[in-house]
């Protein structure tokens, strides 16, 4: 093994930088946005993983495709988790010693690890048939392809990356050479041999070739809202989280996309993967779960007012919000929820809420969010809480068993990436995610988009209908006006 660390020019922005690797497959950003005001403090840049852990339904790939013998997969049959786990652990010990020794930056949030994401459907037994239906009785147009089988988690374990702390000004580029075989050529290389003249290459703009479009109707949101109104009443659940998938088709590349979406909607959770089946573009606001010295931390979201270009009227809608009790009473049984989900993995005692219904305010939306705390015990790893506590519960409903089988019954599309999860777990034991909220993905030329929200007994369906695109709105506007503005002036 032969560590190599070297110290990067600071910038508060380090998108140019990751336009280096935007074009490369397995290429992850995790994006703090910073520079445009969001609460973050790290960005972390990853690039060809030396294991990749990749799910599909029942089965799971492990790839090297570094190996001292040429790439090779394998495939098991064990449980997801049980399986990542494993390729982490060998790797835990190095690093705690390289950090015990000084030999790595102190207080990095990373320190090489897995870095990707885990769909919504990873853990989910229930009956995917359900999903996959397209019923012409639901008006949905039979001509939209449907999603395609594709991995339900796709997971690098990365010795290469940077991490910027915005907080102390500095980027860090680490090797940790974990690798059995030394790395292809890549940017970083040139870089750091030639930093004044190494300029990114231009990628293909990017440009909707069909008007994003709502791939069910409103007479179908209204019937299947009906349908949850019932079973809340018959006693199925309390909260069950409806959202509908608008589609587009797209030609060029997505990284142009995403640029132009961060300056609209900057997020503290915000992230750009290039993955093997699917390209992520998320905005996300929510976090999931947060480890750092045995600390978990989970943030639900629940409760939600449109922003508005009049000060005095935003200024109501926060007021409104922050009063509503309708609102306090779903956030309420989403933090009952998940501290039911931290009591399973931490210290008996240590649970606690230490912030409710705090008001926050993102670029198109108000939120409430609660955070609620424990104490991890020492034989649970990140992950094991990760495993049984996924979904989070601000996606779902409540309980959450019962809300997810009526998700699967009523949703006609799988929700893939979306409401599942991004993030990272660090060899020395941190861990950091997010819930994939206004986030987009593409497969085969298509480009997806979901809005959402909780439906509780004193819902009123046509403020839930506008609730869920008043949350991806910007975010659809934006690309629209891309279209736009890519078009030859006439």
């Amino acid at each position: 093994m032969n560590c190599h660390i070297s110290e990067l020019p600071y910038a508060s922005c380090n998108v140019d930088l990751f336009s280096h690797f935007a074009d490369q497959n397995w290429a992850l950003f995790l994006d703090s946005c910073v520079d445009l005001g969001a609460s973050g403090q790290y960005d972390i840049i990853a690039f060809e993983p030396f294991i990749q852990v990749q799910a599909r339904g029942q089965q799971t790939l492990v790839t090297y495709p570094r190996s001292d013998r040429g790439s090779k997969t394998t495939c098991h049959t064990r449980n997801f988790y049980d399986v990542l786990k494993e390729q982490l652990q060998p790797f835990e010990e190095i690093v705690t010693t390289l950090l015990e020794s000084a030999q790595l930056p102190s207080d990095l949030p990373f320190y090489g690890g897995a870095i990707g994401h885990f769909n919504y459907d990873l853990n989910n037994d229930l009956n995917n048939d359900l999903n996959t239906r397209i019923n012409s009785e639901l008006n949905i147009d039979p001509s939209q392809p449907e999603l395609a089988t594709t991995f339900d988690a796709n997971i690098g374990v990365y010795d290469c990356f940077i991490v910027v702390d915005h907080a102390k000004k500095k980027t860090f580029f680490i090797d940790l050479g974990f690798a059995d075989s030394p790395r292809n050529e890549n940017p970083m290389q040139s870089l750091l041999n030639q930093p004044q003249d190494n300029t990114a290459p231009e990628l293909p703009l990017f440009k909707l070739t069909q008007d994003f479009r709502l791939d069910s109707s409103a007479t179908h949101y209204q019937r299947q809202y009906q349908r949850i109104i019932d079973y809340i009443y018959a006693g199925d659940c309390y909260q069950v989280n409806f959202a509908q998938r608008l589609s587009s088709v797209f030609t060029g590349h997505l990284w142009n996309a995403y640029k132009a979406l961060r300056s609209a909607s900057p997020a503290p959770y915000s992230a750009f993967m290039v993955l093997p089946d699917t390209t992520l573009l998320s905005h996300s606001p929510e976090s999931f779960l947060s480890v750092e010295d045995q600390q978990v931390i989970t943030c639900p979201i629940k409760g939600t007012r449109r922003r508005s270009n009049d000060p005095a009227e935003d200024q109501l809608l926060q007021t409104e919000l922050r009063e509503s009790a309708k609102d306090q009473a779903e956030n309420l049984m989403i933090v009952d929820l998940m501290r039911n989900d931290l009591g399973r993995h931490c210290r008996t005692g240590s649970v606690a809420v230490n912030q409710l219904f705090e008001l926050k305010s993102f670029s198109n939306v108000h939120h409430l969010v609660s955070s609620i705390q424990g104490q991890l015990k020492p034989n649970s790893h990140p992950l094991d809480l990760l495993k049984d506590s996924f979904p989070g519960g601000s996606i779902t409903g409540a309980p959450k068993r019962r809300a997810m089988e009526i998700i699967d019954e009523l949703e006609p599309y799988q929700r893939g990436p979306y409401c599942g999860s991004l993030g990272y777990i660090s060899f020395d034991g941190r861990m950091n995610t997010s819930i994939a909220i206004r986030t987009l993905y593409s497969e085969e030329g298509n480009l997806y988009c979901w809005g959402g929200g909780g439906i509780v007994a004193d819902s009123n369906c046509s403020d839930e209908y506008c609730e869920s695109q008043d949350k991806i709105n910007n975010l659809i506007q934006t690309l629209n006006n891309l279209q736009q503005l890519s078009e030859p002036k006439k």
